[in-house]
């Protein structure tokens, strides 16, 4: 919700070519079981009327990003467990989240990078989440922020040569 009050001055009025499009770590975070600070339809509400938003100042191309996972027991020193019970832990509502934008994705026929799927490769491959995020847990270091790039590149590439 803080992007829809910002989204004037932080890009529109920058007429932007290309929109990336990132948020819903702290959408997603419980303040109760079960409580998260801006329910999923409303995320998704959200980000349907950011590409509006978007779309109607001219810009055609956005770029809607996934949410990157955490390292839950660094997150859970911070956020109770007990709050995130359907679907299951943190890591539960991050990826149903992620889902979340790409069902968006496939309704506004907008280009995703899929930063979550992303981060997980990089864990399949023998790396550790730990790798990629500061100690919080949360936030991405160096390394991190070279797996964003990475995936949004892919996904312009993909928009160049479409």
């Amino acid at each position: 919700e803080d992007a829809l009050s910002r989204i004037q001055t932080d890009l529109l009025d920058l007429k932007p070519d290309v929109a990336i499009i990132e948020f819903g770590m702290n959408d997603h975070v419980c303040y109760g079981v079960d409580e998260p600070k801006v329910d999923r339809e409303i995320y998704k509400t959200n980000l349907n009327s950011i590409i509006d938003k978007v779309r109607a100042c001219g810009c055609d191309t956005s770029i809607l990003c996934t949410i990157h996972p955490v390292v839950l027991h660094e997150y859970y020193t911070r956020h109770p467990r007990s709050f995130y019970q359907n679907p299951s832990g943190a890591d539960g509502y991050i990826d149903d989240y992620s889902l979340a934008v790409q069902e968006t994705v496939s309704a506004k026929k907008v280009s995703v990078a899929d930063i979550n799927q992303q981060f997980k490769n990089y864990v399949n491959a023998g790396g550790k989440l730990s790798d990629l995020l500061l100690q919080d847990g949360v936030h991405p270091n160096g390394a991190g922020h070279e797996q964003y790039y990475r995936c949004i590149a892919r996904a312009m590439n993909k928009l160049i040569n479409s």
